[in-house]
């Protein structure tokens, strides 16, 4: 015969769970989209998303930020350097374990295959007013100090520009036009 033990209560699960499928798109040397596959159900307050170069979300160099959307782009990075990533849910005052994406290597700093001898840039070294002019059409032209950072981004559309460059500390610079 059975016997009564009682009764008890069970809560219901924790619908909170971890994106998926998380990929990279790499934009540049310093600039790497992140995504992922949102979780279902949908998480009520977005993710926490978390780089480094050394594979630990725990790590002390770790960044981390938010977003409620299903990507986030990660700015300032260093050329030529193996970065970790990992992706993970806010669901109220729950949150999910870290979903790793893997690892993805930034581009290193590089000059396409163009005739340099078209070319302008002047005056060399500048004050303040940098000129460039090219053959071509210059869509973009950026600046980085020699640790790869991007100091100045500007968009042109033209075949020459002026760039202001006062601002910037004494000291060597690269430059891409694209």
């Amino acid at each position: 015969d059975w016997a009564s033990g009682g009764s008890f209560t069970t809560y219901p699960q924790s619908q909170c769970n971890a994106p998926t499928q998380l990929f990279t798109d790499p934009e540049s040397a310093t600039v790497v989209n992140i995504a992922w596959v949102e979780a279902t159900p949908t998480p009520s307050n977005g993710y926490v998303y978390c780089y480094s170069t050394v594979n630990d979300p725990f790590s002390a160099n770790a960044i981390t930020g938010t977003t409620t959307d299903t990507f986030a782009v990660l700015n300032n990075l260093t050329p030529n350097t193996t970065y970790y990533f990992w992706v993970k849910s806010i669901c109220g005052n729950t949150q999910t374990d870290w979903a790793s994406g893997g690892s993805f290597t930034t581009q290193m700093l590089s000059a396409e295959s163009f005739s340099l001898k078209n070319l302008k840039l002047y005056p060399n070294p500048v004050k303040d007013i940098l000129n460039l002019s090219f053959d071509k059409e210059i869509t973009t032209v950026s600046i980085y100090n020699l640790l790869g950072q991007e100091v100045i981004t500007k968009s042109v559309n033209s075949n020459e520009t002026l760039i202001n460059v006062a601002g910037l500390t004494a000291g060597n610079y690269l430059i891409k036009v694209t």
